[in-house]
């Protein structure tokens, strides 16, 4: 294993999940999301408490080896850039990204079944937009944010370089 503690940091398809999860089976370390530790219910947008959110990210990077994945730049993931080996930024282009939000969707739609579909092209509409508007600001914050630790950072234009990166 080439690092014991990963950080990977993307916005809505950009691949971060996947690379997470093939770093923690190849390696057999846990993976854990970061909208996992932030959401009660991701898809119904049910924030955790700060306090339980907090302790859920401290308890997971105490462990010796571990994958973290999540768009999530704010300071409450300070204790995970600083605890990690290895910090990837995937700067996937936004063409790129587009395309694989609206495959997702429509992969979700019809392993779903959904028998009411007033909510799926509003939702996808949601979701580009949040996309367009995290590489303007947040994306740039996420740099930002991670600039003291260049030292264990790199930003990657393709899952396949992230991947190169990681060892895998």
């Amino acid at each position: 294993m080439k690092y014991k503690r990963v950080h990977i940091f993307g916005g809505a398809g950009s691949g971060k999940t996947t690379l997470a999860r093939q770093y923690s089976t190849r390696f057999g370390i846990p993976h854990h999301e970061l909208d996992d530790f932030y959401y009660l219910e991701a898809a119904a947008r049910k924030r955790r408490q700060k306090s339980e959110r907090d302790q859920l990210l401290a308890d997971s990077i105490v462990e010796e080896a571990w994958v973290l994945d999540g768009i999530f730049w704010q300071p409450w993931v300070q204790p995970s850039i600083e605890r990690a080996d290895k910090i990837i930024v995937l700067a996937i282009p936004e063409k790129t990204l587009r395309y694989r939000i609206v495959k997702r969707h429509f992969q979700y739609l019809s392993k779903a079944k959904l028998k009411d579909y007033r909510y799926f092209f509003p939702t996808l509409l949601e979701l580009l937009r949040h996309n367009r508007a995290y590489q303007g600001g947040p994306f740039l914050e996420t740099l930002e944010l991670l600039s003291g630790v260049s030292e264990k950072l790199s930003i990657c234009a393709s899952n396949d370089e992230a991947a190169i990166e990681m060892g895998l």
